[in-house]
């Protein structure tokens, strides 16, 4: 031991051979420092010391050092030794892990402060700070803990510490998250990720960006947390990290779940199975797996999950893990539940629960008691299955888990419903759907609100449905009411949102730099589009596509932001007051008394239908979803059997057509007595507003039979009623109310026709030919121009998403598209129409001002839907010109949106044109919708791939009406439709069916 000739203390000084310096304190009261030492001197200058430490990092041996300095103790270097002991002292306190221990561990960690304020170590302050505020937030005591973080903050800050900032910042995020101030918690993350950021440390950026993704997807900011943990996955990949980035796929991957992107989710979470797999890590591996079978207990392939959790059960049990066994045997027994099998499900159930009992896990005991209550409920035991829904509640509201504590008021409802028990039920759904909507609110995009209300839209059908049973148990309690004025609400918000928006001119009060910033992200968009169909046509593997997946998702997520700051920019967005839905009385005011409204809501058990006239509400119970999806499905298919299938002989495809006409008496009228037999009574004559939901919403109404008749051939709808479709009847409202001080266009029609597809069109010769200069540019390097920018263009992608094959492009000249251009516009004055047929009928004219000058727009061409990019659907204009050359011609939806629109009509005389993706609960996104956002409060579109020479004598006789006989589109449509209709080589609904007007009918 070194000591002077007086036998004091000393202080070492001294440098291990790898540089680290070691100061020791040694003497009466033991040796303590840095790393704790004991020093023996052996040679002069040169001394061997043993650690002693009680650090578990450190390795007890004998260590070279080099002794630099050697000097009496001093007060400060006492004060230093007491500070550590206590720190030493509260640091074992807290592993002992109860409040009295981990209270006097802060007291010990305060006597430590005090002695290191007193030396004015100012490192040793910030980390005592963090170390006291990390036990209080253990206590839950979060004032106190947060502002221990601040002053640690402050101490970094004076240090010009960016790591120590970022740290801290860290810490106060997380006394918001266990305090339930997330708004907060995102707020500390995003300085702290600044911070970490401006550090370089990979590991502390990605951990951190993988923080920040998780309070966005607790708050249902679900593109903002992809976009957060998908920069984090790319920082991990590329540092070799593989554990953090098997755990962030699988983070990815429960957000898809969270947005009911079920194939999506699997996509990142099998990367992580195999991950976990080469890391020899069962325990990882099989969380993984488990989670796999989640995804399919979503979609409700029972089979399916169950052979995923089965699978993962012995992996549990082998690890005895009896936390995640008793979990695993609940998700069984659920899946066996499901199946019918009792006997099964009730032997796992039990052995779940005791299981978890027995864990003592709180969090772990909930979950397994709302799976347990699932089996219960499946089986049809609802009181059994109550008792242990009930259980979980005050857990996830003393967790501030406001999405589990939704679903578990939504459980209680149904068994409570089930049990007939309907008031009761009224609260607890009621009190899941406020929740419900508060997570939605903060979803971010419009978008992801979708999706969210889509992935639990089964919650809002039960809340349709609990009210419309207790209804019928009470007809005077005016809960009809208030169920349709929910359905409304759900149904409005979306469109009238957008229609809202619409009226605000975008381009002005914005910064150019926004817009510009916005078109070039759209073009990015589509590029990523292309090179990810080019990908998929060639060999792949799957981190190619996931990453091509990636940074389209990113892309889109993106250009969602910019389209906020846009509208937030607006001097007028502000202003515009949100949309409501309207109140009965309010929906009975629109319509009139030849009008009825039927809106329909498809629900998993049963299904309602409303009848609204000016002095009537009635209500009607339709079969369920499933039913009544499954029926309107085969009528469409039976409707379309005449669309050429080119696998098909000319016998074969006859044959279908007879066999279809044959089967569709039958089944239409089925369908018609589903939707329409128990308000048959109300309909007489009258006008038919259609609210559709699901299936419903690709199906015209008009070619269903009279639900009264039950022989002879169908009679269809059209014959005795005006049918016109509405997303919602406060839809109408809002268009009525929007479009009120609206000057007319000066001019009437505006037509575009007959666009030319490729350049070995006879029309791009003649053209070449009536101008000779032109005429070198029709050789192989025109035509290999045309052919690489066509190929590649997003019309591919569309191409075979409604095609199917390879997405060669394709596209056949519509023949009868100019007798029809020409048949419309010989019915005005040529001066007050626009005929832009051949190379006229391009994008640019679609895009300019010059058809804002029309009362009436009418497109005739090639109508493609993307259905896994609905955004990116349009119609196919020319895509030559003149000269050969190739041009843009593919007007996508995000650019109809942007159009501005004055015309009273838009009508798209195109293929397909009225289908889109469906949302629950959102109505259909596609091109009616894109028209209708950018100005036409009418929109006729077809619902099917529609006959070319049927369309132009429909097209005909529907102008007629409209220019010469002064009929409104409504009426002009159905006159046209009976007049197909009595003409024996038209009569099949597949030639006059397929069109329908949606929006005002006035």
């Amino acid at each position: 031991m070194i000591v002077d000739q007086k036998g004091i203390d000393v202080v070492a000084s001294l440098f291990a051979p790898d540089g680290t310096l070691i100061t020791a304190v040694d003497g009466p009261n033991g040796s303590y420092g840095e790393e704790p030492v004991h020093i023996t001197a052996e040679a002069t200058g040169s001394y061997k010391i043993e650690i002693t430490s009680f650090d578990k990092n450190a390795k007890p041996g004998r260590y070279e050092v080099k002794l630099v300095e050697l000097r009496p103790a001093e007060q400060r270097d006492r004060d230093r030794l007491v500070a550590r002991r206590a720190f030493d002292e509260a640091e074992k306190l807290k592993t002992q892990n109860t409040r009295q221990s981990m209270e006097t561990a802060i007291k010990k960690y305060e006597e430590a402060l005090n002695l290191y304020r007193i030396i004015q170590d100012r490192i040793e302050q910030y980390l005592i700070l963090l170390g006291i505020g990390n036990t209080e937030l253990e206590l839950q005591q979060w004032p106190l803990a947060l502002e221990r973080f601040d002053q640690a903050f402050l101490i970094a800050q004076e240090l010009k510490d960016k790591f120590r900032q970022g740290r801290a910042l860290e810490r106060g995020e997380a006394v918001y998250i266990g305090s339930g101030e997330w708004e907060k918690a995102l707020q500390k993350s995003t300085q702290s990720l600044q911070f970490f950021e401006a550090t370089g440390e990979k590991n502390e950026i990605a951990l951190m960006l993988g923080e920040v993704g998780g309070i966005y997807n607790h708050l249902g900011e679900w593109e903002k947390a992809l976009q957060r943990h998908d920069e984090a996955l790319q920082i991990y990949q590329a540092i070799g990290d593989k554990n953090n980035e098997a755990a962030t796929l699988k983070r990815i991957g429960k957000i898809y779940n969270d947005l009911g992107e079920y194939e999506k989710a699997r996509e990142f979470i099998w990367p992580a199975v195999r991950i976990y797999q080469a890391l020899k890590d069962r325990n990882l591996e099989a969380g993984a797996i488990e989670s796999i079978g989640y995804t399919y207990h979503l979609q409700e392939e029972n089979q399916k999950a169950l052979e995923y959790y089965l699978e993962t059960l012995p992996i549990w049990q082998a690890l005895k893990n009896k936390r995640r066994e008793a979990s695993n045997l609940s998700f069984i027994a659920g899946e066996y539940g499901r199946d019918g099998d009792k006997e099964k499900a009730i032997s796992y159930a039990t052995q779940a629960w005791q299981l978890a009992q027995a864990t003592g896990s709180k969090g772990n005991e909930a979950t397994v008691s709302t799976n347990v209550g699932h089996a219960y409920y499946e089986m049809g035991e609802f009181e059994k299955a109550l008792s242990f829904y009930e259980k979980p509640l005050r857990y996830w509201q003393a967790t501030s888990n406001k999405l589990n504590e939704a679903i578990t008021h939504s459980h209680i409802a149904a068994a409570l419903r089930d049990l007939g028990r309907l008031d009761e039920a009224k609260i607890h759904i009621e009190q899941s759907i406020a929740l419900f909507e508060f997570i939605r609110e903060h979803a971010g995009s419009a978008d992801s609100q979708s999706s969210f209300v889509a992935n639990f839209f089964e919650f809002y059908d039960l809340y349709v449905d609990v009210l419309m049973r207790l209804h019928a148990a009470n007809p005077q309690s005016g809960n009809d009411s208030t169920a349709l004025a929910f359905t409304e609400k759900v149904k409005l918000r979306s469109l009238v949102a957008l229609l809202a928006q619409a009226r605000v001119d975008l381009g002005q009060g914005n910064d150019v730099a926004l817009l510009e910033r916005e078109r070039k992200i759209n073009e990015r968009i589509t590029a990523q589009l292309d090179d990810l169909a080019k990908l998929l046509k060639g060999r792949f593997t799957s981190k190619q596509k996931s990453e091509a997946e990636r940074e389209l998702d990113a892309l889109k997520s993106e250009l969602g932001q910019v389209r906020a700051q846009i509208g937030a920019r607006n001097s007028r967005y502000e202003s515009l007051t949100a949309p409501q839905p309207l109140s009965i009385k309010e929906i009975q005011q629109v319509l009139d008394d030849n009008t009825v409204l039927l809106e329909y809501e498809l629900g998993k058990k049963r299904s309602y239908l409303w009848a609204i006239t000016p002095d009537k509400l009635l209500s009607y119970e339709l079969p369920s979803r499933e039913t009544i999806e499954a029926q309107a499905r085969h009528v469409y298919e039976l409707l379309t059997a005449r669309q050429p299938d080119p696998k098909l002989t000319v016998g074969r495809q006859r044959a279908r057509e007879v066999a279809a006409d044959v089967q569709y008496k039958t089944d239409a009228r089925v369908l018609s007595k589903m939707l329409l037999e128990p308000v048959a009574a109300q309909l007489g004559t009258k006008r038919l507003l259609i609210v559709a939901d699901g299936a419903l919403q690709y199906l015209p109404f008009a070619v269903l039979p009279s639900p009264t008749e039950t022989t002879g051939d169908p009679r269809p709808l059209i014959l005795d009623h005006e049918i016109v479709n509405l997303p919602s009847a406060s839809v109408l409202a809002a268009l009525r109310r929007d479009l009120f001080d609206r000057k007319p266009a000066p001019k009437t029609i505006a037509v575009l026709a007959d666009p030319v597809f490729e350049v070995n069109d006879a029309r791009v010769k003649l053209s070449l030919a009536s101008h000779k200069s032109l005429r070198g540019r029709q050789n192989q390097t025109a035509q290999t121009a045309v052919a690489s920018s066509v190929t590649t263009s997003t019309l591919n992608r569309a191409l075979t998403s409604v095609r199917g094959g390879d997405g060669n492009v394709n596209l056949q000249r519509l023949l009868f598209s100019r007798d029809e251009a020409k048949a419309i516009l010989s019915l005005t004055p040529q001066q007050s129409n626009l005929e832009a047929l051949d190379f006229l009928a391009n994008r640019k004219l679609a895009m300019s001002d010059e058809l804002s000058r029309y009362r009436m727009v009418h497109f005739s061409t090639h109508g493609l839907l993307d259905s896994r990019h609905p955004e990116l659907s349009g119609l196919v204009l020319s895509l030559v010109d003149e000269a050969g050359r190739p041009q843009e011609g593919f007007l996508r939806l995000h650019e109809i949106y942007r159009l501005r629109l004055n015309a009273d009509l838009v009508v798209l005389s195109a293929c397909q044109t009225g289908l889109g993706k469906e949302v629950r609960g959102e109505g259909l996104i596609g091109l009616v919708r894109g028209f209708m956002y950018a100005g036409a409060p009418r929109v006729m579109a077809s619902m099917w791939e529609v006959d070319d020479a049927a369309t132009t004598e429909l097209m005909k006789s529907f102008y007629k009406g409209v220019l010469q006989e002064k009929l409104t589109p409504a009426a002009a449509l159905r006159a046209a439709q009976i007049e197909m209709l009595k003409k024996s080589h038209w009569q099949s609904p597949y030639y006059w069916g397929a069109f329908v007007l949606q929006g005002e009918w006035r």
